[in-house]
């Protein structure tokens, strides 16, 4: 029977918000100003403190600023990005995990808020290649600094995984590994549940179900 895992990206890969890593990436090079930069930071504060409970807005200001850039630019920053801040924020409980599940023949999947480019780096470095996340729109080789279609948020994330399982043949049993409470639309639907440093209201949930907990 086939094993179907997916891999929750921020606080469960990463530990940390990739995409506020990449804005803090950008400022260090001097691609963004600080007044962009505070107003980014002031944005994902409000979505950490569940004031936004839907941060698509904040991503959409968040990512209005690359209009216009070069995509091909932008994944040479990716790839230094990478190098130099992401490596050293590995999970390394979640990526043996990763290994383990790619080394079984799982089909493992990124699944993730973050921005398609972010989540394509990533996940092609620890050997994933498919993802479901939120897609930056592109013309002609350069960004438009929009959202193309929802964000991979809350019950949207459950809905496209279940779109995802109705073309599956055969027999199959899911997995998913993830810190984040707004992830437990997903969580329900799967048959393995793991939380990874969960925040307060996914462990108590987790513990109330005797999920498995990764610290």
């Amino acid at each position: 029977m086939k094993n179907i895992v997916f891999f929750d990206l921020d606080n469960t890969i990463v530990r940390g918000y990739t995409q506020k890593l990449f804005i803090s990436y950008l400022f260090e090079i001097r691609k963004i100003n600080i007044i962009f930069l505070f107003y980014v930071y002031f944005w994902f504060a409000l979505y950490k403190y569940r004031i936004v409970k839907n941060p698509k807005r904040t991503m959409e200001r968040a990512y209005s600023f690359i209009n216009g850039w070069s995509v091909t630019h932008v994944e040479d920053l990716l790839d230094d990005f990478y190098r130099t801040k992401i490596v050293d924020l590995l999970n390394i409980e979640v990526v043996t995990r990763i290994k383990n599940h790619i080394n079984s023949d799982c089909s493992v999947y990124i699944i993730s808020n973050a921005p398609n480019k972010i989540v394509e780096k990533i996940g092609n470095e620890l050997g994933i290649n498919k993802n479901i996340s939120t897609t930056l729109g592109e013309s002609r080789g350069r960004f438009t600094g929009q959202i193309v279609g929802d964000i991979v948020y809350g019950e949207n994330k459950s809905k496209l995984v279940l779109n995802l399982l109705s073309k599956e043949e055969g027999l199959f049993k899911t997995v998913f590994y993830s810190d984040h409470y707004s992830d437990i639309p997903l969580f329900e639907i799967v048959d393995t549940k793991i939380a990874v440093s969960p925040d307060k209201i996914l462990r108590k949930k987790a513990l109330d179900n005797k999920w498995e907990i990764i610290e």
